[in-house]
C-alpha cells in the first residue's frame, strides 16, 4: 500500500511538471501566497496595505473582483516586478485601484500586460523609473485610468505596444520602441498639469496634457542596443485631448537624442492642435540653463485624420486633403494635369511636384503600318484560332510624358501606373474590341496592351510612357481545325498506349513486391 501511494505521489509530481502552470484560488487571507504561483484567480476583494514586489512570472486573474492598494506613500506602487505580469479579468468589473500611489511598475526588463480589467492609480497605473533599468508595457484590452498625469509613464527603453484599450490620462515616454495599432489614448484630465519651462529639467513624472507626448532629448539611457532613442510607429488608435494636442513632440536639446516617428493611421483630435513639434526656440526656454544640443525630430505621416492642417509635417508624395475642418493624409498617387481627358495614376506615391503632360497627335501618315503592327500582334497571341479582322480604326494617339521643372522625368522600371483616357462614347460603341498600342521612336507599334472601358473611359496599365494609340476593332474568330487520325493511326496509337500500360503495371507489381518485402524486414 506504502509502495502504491508513492506511486501515485510520484505521477501527481510529473502532472505538474508538464501539465503547465499552477493555478491558485485566492482570498483575502492568502492573497501574498497566490501571486507567487503561476497564476492567481482572485475569490474576493483584496486590500494590500504595502508595496507587493513579484519574484515570478504572474497571470492574475481579477475574477470580478477589486484590489485595495492603501500605500501610504504616492511616489510608490501597488506592484513592481522585473518579471512578466499579465492582468486579466475573466468576469468583468474586475479593478486595482491604487488611488494613493502609482498602479504597477517595471523594472530590469519587467514586462507589464493589460488584456481586461480595469487599473486606477493616482499618478501612473503603468510605470517605471529610469534609475532601475529597462520596462516593456503591452496593452491588448482594459481600461488603465490616472487621476494625475499619464496612464502610462514610460522614461526608458524597451517596448511599449497598444493593441486595444483605453488610456485615461494619455501616454508619456522619453524614449523607447513603441507600435500603436489601436485603442483609445485620451487625456482630459485638467488636474495639475505642468509647464515646461518650470518642469523641463524634471528627471520624473512631468503632466502633460497631450493625450500622446514625446519628452526627448532629456537624458540618456544605459541600455546597449537602443540608446536613448525613441522609434515610434503609429497605426492606428484615437488620440484625443480636451486640453492640450493630440500628438506633442518635445525636443529640448538637453542631450542628443534620435526621434522617429512614422504615423500610418489614426484619428488625432486636440484642443488646439492635433500634430505639434516643439523645440526650446519655440518654447522660449533660451535663458534656461540647459546644455542645447540640436535633435531634428523626424516625422513621417503617410494616412490618418487630424483635427488641424499638419500639411507642414507631411512628406513629399503625400497630400493633405480637407473636408469641413477634417483634414486627411492621402498618398499623391495621381499626377495633376491641364488636360481632364487623360489621368495618370500609380501604385506608389509621387513627387507632388510632377505634372503630366499630354499632346494629342496626329498619325495619318503611319495609320496604316500602327494598324497592320497591331493586328499582327493579336493575330499571334491567338494562334488557337483564325482571326478575320473587320473594322479597325485609331481612335486617339498621345504622346504622355511626366515633367518636374522643365525636365521629363524617365518613368520605366517595374512600377505599374494606370493610365484613363476619356473618348467619345458613341465612337467606342462603333467597336467590339480595344487594344492600346505603344508606339517606339520609329513609328513601329512595339507592343500592345489590353483595355478595360466603362462609361467612355478607356483604361490601361504601364510601366513606362511614351506615345499610345487607342484602337477600336470588330474581329471574327473560328477554332482551328484539328484533323483526326486514320484507323491505322488509332490502332498504332492503341497499341502504344497498351504497350506503356503493361509496363506501368509491371513496373507498379515490382514496386509494391519489393516495399512489402522490406517493410517486413524492418517489422
Amino acid at each position: 500500500m506504502k509502495k502504491n501511494m508513492l506511486g501515485m505521489l510520484g505521477f501527481l509530481s510529473l502532472g505538474l511538471l508538464f501539465g503547465g502552470f499552477t493555478t491558485v484560488n485566492a482570498a483575502e487571507t492568502d492573497f501574498a501566497s497566490c501571486v507567487k504561483q503561476d497564476e492567481c484567480v482572485l475569490e474576493s476583494d483584496v486590500t494590500i496595505n504595502s508595496t507587493i514586489t513579484l519574484e515570478n512570472d504572474l497571470i492574475l486573474d481579477l475574477n470580478g473582483h477589486k484590489i485595495t492598494a492603501n500605500i501610504s506613500n504616492q511616489n510608490t506602487a501597488a506592484f513592481e516586478t522585473s518579471y512578466k505580469l499579465t492582468i486579466k479579468d475573466t468576469k468583468g468589473n474586475g479593478m486595482i485601484d491604487a488611488s494613493n500611489s502609482y498602479g504597477i511598475m517595471a523594472y530590469e526588463g519587467g514586462t507589464l500586460i493589460l488584456d481586461s480589467g480595469e487599473i486606477k492609480a493616482l499618478n501612473s497605473p503603468f510605470s517605471g523609473n529610469n534609475t532601475n533599468g529597462d520596462m516593456n508595457f503591452i496593452v491588448n484590452g482594459g481600461t488603465l485610468t490616472s487621476i494625475q498625469g499619464a496612464a502610462i509613464y514610460m522614461p526608458g527603453q524597451v517596448n511599449l505596444e497598444i493593441n486595444d484599450g483605453t488610456l485615461n490620462g494619455g501616454i508619456n515616454v522619453r524614449m523607447g520602441q513603441i507600435t500603436i495599432n489601436g485603442g483609445k489614448i485620451i487625456n482630459n484630465n485638467p488636474i495639475n498639469t505642468d509647464s515646461i519651462d518650470e518642469y523641463y529639467d524634471y528627471n520624473g513624472n512631468v503632466w502633460f496634457s497631450n493625450a500622446l507626448t514625446v519628452f526627448g532629448g532629456t537624458y540618456t539611457s544605459e541600455n546597449t542596443e537602443y540608446g536613448n532613442s525613441l522609434n515610434m510607429v503609429i497605426n492606428g488608435g484615437t488620440f484625443e485631448s480636451s486640453n492640450g494636442n493630440a500628438l506633442t513632440i518635445y525636443a529640448l536639446g538637453k542631450v542628443k537624442q534620435d526621434i522617429n516617428v512614422t504615423i500610418n493611421g489614426g484619428t488625432f483630435n486636440g484642443k488646439e492642435m492635433s500634430v505639434a513639434v516643439e523645440n526650446p526656440e519655440s518654447l522660449k526656454l533660451e535663458d534656461a540653463n540647459y546644455t542645447k544640443v540640436v535633435n531634428e525630430p523626424n516625422v513621417v505621416i503617410t494616412s490618418g485624420t487630424f483635427n488641424s492642417n499638419i500639411e507642414s509635417l507631411v512628406q513629399d508624395g503625400y497630400k493633405v486633403v480637407e473636408n469641413n475642418g477634417v483634414y486627411n493624409v492621402e498618398p499623391n498617387l495621381v499626377i495633376s494635369t491641364s488636360d481632364n481627358n487623360v489621368v495618370m495614376e500609380s501604385e506608389k506615391p509621387l513627387p507632388n511636384d510632377y505634372q503630366l503632360v499630354v499632346e494629342e497627335k496626329d498619325l495619318t501618315d503611319t495609320t496604316e503600318t500602327v494598324i497592320s503592327d497591331t493586328q499582327k500582334l493579336i493575330i499571334d497571341s491567338l494562334k488557337e484560332y483564325n482571326v478575320n479582322f473587320g473594322d479597325t480604326e485609331i481612335l486617339a494617339t498621345y504622346d504622355i510624358n511626366v515633367y518636374n521643372g522643365a525636365e521629363i522625368v524617365k518613368i520605366e522600371g517595374t512600377d505599374k501606373y494606370k493610365i484613363s483616357i476619356n473618348l467619345d462614347e458613341n465612337l467606342l460603341s462603333k467597336y467590339a474590341y480595344v487594344k492600346v498600342a505603344y508606339i517606339n521612336e520609329d513609328g513601329k507599334v512595339e507592343s500592345i496592351y489590353d483595355a478595360t472601358v466603362e462609361n467612355g473611359i478607356v483604361s490601361f496599365e504601364t510601366t513606362h510612357l511614351s506615345t499610345y494609340s487607342i484602337i477600336g476593332y470588330n474581329v471574327e474568330l473560328t477554332s482551328v481545325a484539328v484533323e483526326n487520325p486514320s484507323t491505322n493511326d488509332n490502332v498504332l496509337a492503341y497499341a502504344i498506349i497498351g504497350t506503356i500500360s503493361l509496363i506501368g503495371l509491371a513496373g507498379a507489381a515490382v514496386y509494391l513486391k519489393r516495399h512489402n518485402y522490406n517493410k517486413g524486414a524492418v517489422e
